[in-house]
């Protein structure tokens, strides 16, 4: 992860697009590697500078499903959150997110009715419900990892519960699987399909 952060940062001094996909095994941007080691602040950096959140690994992965799998709910909350407000991130922004108590929402500068009217746009429903390889999405990744505050960020921000993988697996299986009892109502009370 070292050596992958040393080449982010010596692409970023080169002037090599941010979107340049790195040379490991799975095909990861900086984006990703920064998302997935909970490092807002390049990840800040890198969403200024233009880095696509829809780009995919080599898995089908993004940095959002990245986030989910290792549980990092503020990156999750700060992601989906920049995409909706497009806000331009400020110094004070930037150490509210990394606060403790984060928990996502409008920055001082975002009005709500611009927030509502983002979360209805086709292209954040695509971000937070997009698909790897085989199905899964980041809900369902988070899900899998028994991460509740990931899952609680993603489904506040509106993610579907009722996607279904290539091999027939729902949201409510993979929590069920899980044994978190939490994760069943909280999936529950955000109206999964329960006989699917």
């Amino acid at each position: 992860q070292l050596k992958q952060q040393q080449t982010l940062n010596k692409n970023l001094w080169h002037g090599i697009p941010v979107d340049t996909q790195l040379y490991d095994i799975h095909g990861c941007t900086g984006l990703m590697i920064a998302a997935s080691n909970d490092h807002v602040e390049i990840v800040a950096l890198l969403l200024e500078l233009g880095a696509n959140q829809a780009v995919k690994d080599m898995r089908g992965w993004t940095a959002l499903m990245y986030a989910a799998h290792a549980g990092k709910w503020g990156i999750i909350a700060f992601l989906l959150d920049w995409h909706r407000e497009a806000a331009i991130l400020t110094p004070r922004t930037i150490r509210r997110i990394q606060s403790p108590g984060y928990t996502g929402g409008a920055t001082p500068y975002t009005p709500r009715s611009a927030l509502r009217k983002a979360l209805k746009g086709n292209k954040y429903r695509t971000l937070v419900d997009a698909t790897d390889e085989n199905g899964w999405t980041a809900l369902m990744f988070a899900l899998r990892c028994g991460w509740e505050s990931v899952v609680d960020a993603l489904l506040e921000r509106g993610a579907s519960t009722n996607v279904v993988t290539h091999d027939g697996k729902t949201t409510l299986m993979i929590a069920s699987a899980n044994g978190n009892k939490k994760l069943v109502n909280l999936l529950i009370k955000k109206h999964v399909n329960i006989d699917r």
